[in-house]
């Protein structure tokens, strides 16, 4: 996901064929909770993709039973779509999933009181997902990062360049709307 989702980043990631967005950088505003987990994020054309926000809150889960509660405890659209992605390991440029996190998952994955843990990939979950699909909430319009606002404000040449690239959007969308009514 990008800095921000604004509405344009719905449309491209549309038209590029882009159905599904997993993240967890919504689950960090302070201000303005994100409480959705599991959503159809609807585009100003009407155009769907299908959002999942880690439950956990985190992109680097230490995978311990604690974490599993907390998914179980948090996850609004459990009772829709039983499924939810539990990212473990060391994240931020860290090594990715270790041996104990996955040692630890497959010690705790069929414990009485825990959530089952299945060992998946990102596009498997979806395909889950997919299918409760008309019962989730939709979402419409920007989903905010309050993290990231006012980004590269002080970096002059990187606000230069941003600014050009919105120009030659705008001129690019100007044309097309040129070019698509004369045809």
């Amino acid at each position: 996901m990008s800095l921000d989702s604004p509405q344009r980043f719905h449309k491209f990631s549309k038209k590029s064929g882009i159905n599904y967005i997993a993240s967890q950088k919504l689950s960090q505003n302070k201000i303005n909770k994100f409480n959705n987990y599991l959503f159809r994020w609807q585009g100003l054309d009407g155009s769907e993709i299908l959002m999942h926000n880690f439950p956990e809150d985190t992109y680097d889960s230490r995978a311990r039973a604690r974490s599993l509660e907390y998914i179980e405890q948090n996850y609004n659209e459990k009772e829709i779509c039983p499924y939810a992605l539990m990212v473990y390991g060391v994240g931020d440029d860290g090594a990715g999933p270790g041996e104990e996190h996955i040692e630890r998952l497959t010690r705790i994955r069929n414990i009485d009181g825990l959530p089952h843990v299945d060992f998946s990939r990102v596009d498997k979950f979806f395909t889950y997902a997919d299918a409760f699909r008309e019962s989730l909430p939709i979402i419409s319009g920007e989903l905010y990062f309050e993290a990231h606002q006012g980004c590269f404000t002080s970096e002059s040449a990187t606000k230069a360049h941003n600014r050009n690239m919105e120009n030659k959007l705008h001129d690019a969308e100007f044309f097309t709307t040129i070019t698509n009514n004369m045809t």
